[in-house]
């Protein structure tokens, strides 16, 4: 289960490009709802487990929080990149909000209540973005027990069993 979870991470999150998509885009939804499908599928878990539930059990912030982490990490190259017209176009997009990166920009910055100038420190607005999605104790919880029995099943159960009971903790 750990190898899927590995694999999931490397070769499901290559959204090359995704730096530049319009985040307030109704494709954005989309992307994310099928990400949380293979999610679901790549774990064996029911196709109606929670959202907040899929992504704790594959580790990962949900999918636009990861677009928007990579759009900070973006604008700093831009921030500090030694073509004038390069630097120019990153302000521009930051202030006046003009694209999709400028919508972007301001899509991020009105979620996640980040100030203009922590966009171009990556870090600090990971810190933000990750503080925002972070789980409760109990979903944290809830999803260590249901990865527990994905990956192990439990002494005396047959798989079935094991299987009624990931479904009644991932939907209830």
């Amino acid at each position: 289960m750990q190898v899927k979870r590995k694999l999931f991470q490397s070769y499901c999150t290559a959204l090359y490009g995704s730096q530049t998509w319009d985040l307030c885009s109704d494709n954005i939804d989309t992307i994310a709802k099928t990400w949380n499908r293979g999610i679901r599928k790549v774990l064996g878990i029911p196709q109606n487990t929670h959202c907040i539930l899929t992504h704790l059990l594959i580790g990962m912030l949900p999918l636009p929080a990861i677009i928007a982490v990579r759009m900070c990490k973006y604008i700093t190259q831009w921030c500090t990149s030694e073509n004038e017209l390069v630097r120019y176009l990153a302000q521009r997009s930051i202030h006046s909000f003009h694209g999709n990166i400028g919508s972007s920009i301001k899509h991020i910055m009105t979620i996640y209540n980040i100030d203009r100038s922590l966009l171009t420190k990556p870090s600090r607005c990971k810190d933000i973005i990750t503080q925002h999605h972070m789980a409760s104790d109990n979903d944290k919880r809830l999803a260590q027990q249901i990865w527990e029995l994905i990956s192990h099943g439990l002494i005396g159960f047959t798989r079935e069993e094991v299987n009624i009971i990931v479904r009644e903790l991932c939907t209830t």
